[in-house]
């Protein structure tokens, strides 16, 4: 899904990761054609919010386990070995230390992976649960870290709420260039009638309002505080 930025409360990714080969030849194709289409557009790549499918090999039954993509680059590390250093670990897959400790320590708790000590450092060797059993074929590994929760729902909720108040004073000029002045009140209620998307609060209008007043796209009446004219 390729979603236009601006228009969707997703943050792009602060660090980029080394794809693993395994990925990297669709990936690079994709940009490639998307390039071709797209002539000037950037796409940037939402790592948190895809996922993939592993066929896990290592012990009969054959599993499938269903990952993010950062466990996805993690797991993929195993292919041809059992047991890699941490600090291996992250140098071959680029995701910053914090993240990839907590990712490592999720996969352990699955039983997926298993370390010779007891907290991960960077001399941790981390192996392959060569005894992993399931009694599910399917195996959702795919669950957001509490700490990545917390962080991207206070990430949307502000971005939602920055877009929003965007929308407001975009509106609030709309109607004062067509108006020319108008009173606090039919204001207010005009922009609370044009936006449909969502439902503004009136003191968020009043922000708006202010912001726009010291931006000098409006001013106050002389005489008339409850009155706005519109600055051309």
């Amino acid at each position: 899904m390729i979603l236009s930025d601006g228009s969707w409360p997703y943050q792009r990714p602060t660090v980029e990761i080394n794809i693993p080969k395994e990925l990297r030849a669709i990936h690079d194709k994709f940009a490639q054609f998307y390039d071709k289409q797209h002539s000037g557009r950037k796409l940037s790549w939402l790592y948190t919010q895809s996922k993939g499918e592993i066929e896990w090999i290592k012990k009969k039954p054959n599993h499938r386990f269903q990952c993010s993509t950062y466990q996805t680059t993690i797991l993929l590390q195993y292919k041809c070995r059992d047991s890699i250093l941490f600090s291996e670990l992250q140098t071959n897959t680029g995701i910053e230390r914090e993240k990839l400790e907590a990712l490592v320590n999720q996969l352990i708790k699955f039983n997926v992976l298993v370390c010779n000590q007891t907290n991960v450092g960077n001399d941790s060797e981390v192996s392959v649960n060569n005894d992993y059993t399931n009694r599910k074929i399917r195996v959702n590994l795919a669950v957001p870290l509490k700490n990545e929760i917390k962080t991207e729902s206070e990430q949307t909720h502000q971005s939602v709420k920055d877009d929003r108040m965007w929308m407001i004073q975009a509106c609030i000029v709309r109607i004062m260039k067509s108006r020319k002045q108008l009173k606090h009140s039919l204001l207010i209620a005009e922009v609370m009638k044009q936006l449909q998307n969502f439902q503004p609060s009136i003191p968020g209008i009043k922000k708006s309002i202010g912001i726009l007043i010291e931006k000098d796209y409006i001013a106050r009446v002389d005489g008339e505080n409850d009155t706005y004219q519109y600055l051309a």
